[in-house]
């Protein structure tokens, strides 16, 4: 399979000659991309395996914005191609964990710098990565297993993002009645079949978790896989899986960027 590249460029004449450059040399490279919003829609669409990555764009976030999100959430390796040439923002590049910064040369871009560039960061990425599949979850907090259980007991197992309906960081009741309180800094995955315990924050498994994962409030991160969500109600709400979730105000944006993201809307 050819590797795909998302380029996310606002001056359009530079896209085009790139993209041109780069399909020749066996790439497959995605539409035209001239913001930060517009990126997150493609990558949502389809993930690419690099992004070429301007960082005068288009909009009220930039390059590095993007380069931070790329870094944090989707863990898409990418190259900063700019016309900017200054030590500061160069410094705050490499805050952003990015393979290369390469500025444009002029009056044409050196495509043959950005391929064999490319090529380099495609292979010391790809031996590397290897996609996650879900979360392992334990059975109890650690303390209590520490102390309850044997050696010989299973206590932590994986779970797949597609089984997962919600993750949550409230007091909860299990389905034989039992209420229990979670601990500092532990979120309970619910599961089609099983309720579980994950060691993190809520902020910190949002910034990691796979993007039909949103948070909804303060106190819920949901599913938006087809099977687990079943639709908005009246703006303000969320059905998965038969449950009711409420948007707070501060995720709305999100939530419906989110949503529009994966399902076309009139």
């Amino acid at each position: 399979m050819k590797p795909h590249i998302l380029i996310v460029e606002d001056e359009a004449i530079l896209y085009d000659g790139l993209c041109t450059a780069l399909e020749k040399e066996r790439f497959t490279v995605d539409e035209y991309t001239k913001n930060f919003d517009d990126a997150i829609k493609r990558i949502t669409a389809k993930t690419p395996n690099i992004v070429l990555l301007d960082i005068d764009l288009d909009g009220e976030k930039d390059g590095l914005d993007l380069g931070e999100i790329l870094n944090t959430k989707y863990k898409i390796p990418f190259i900063y191609i700019t016309n900017l040439d200054n030590e500061t923002t160069f410094q705050q590049g490499l805050k952003t964990n990015h393979e290369h910064y390469i500025v444009k040369t002029k009056p044409t871009l050196n495509v043959k710098e950005i391929v064999r560039t490319i090529h380099t960061v495609l292979n010391r990425t790809q031996k590397k990565i290897t996609p996650q599949k879900g979360l392992m979850g334990a059975i109890d907090f650690k303390e209590n297993i520490r102390n309850n259980y044997s050696n010989n007991e299973i206590t932590r197992f994986p779970i797949n993002f597609e089984d997962i309906i919600h993750i949550t960081n409230k007091n909860f009741t299990t389905k034989e009645g039992k209420k229990i309180s979670l601990q500092d800094n532990y979120a309970c995955i619910v599961s089609k079949n099983k309720q579980t315990f994950h060691y993190s924050s809520l902020s910190n498994l949002n910034r990691v978790l796979p993007l039909n994962f949103v948070r909804v409030n303060a106190n819920f991160i949901v599913n938006l896989e087809k099977g687990s969500f079943d639709g908005l109600i009246n703006g303000s709400y969320l059905s998965i899986n038969n449950t009711k979730y409420k948007i707070e105000k501060t995720y709305k944006k999100e939530v419906l960027k989110r949503i529009t993201s994966f399902y076309l809307q009139k």
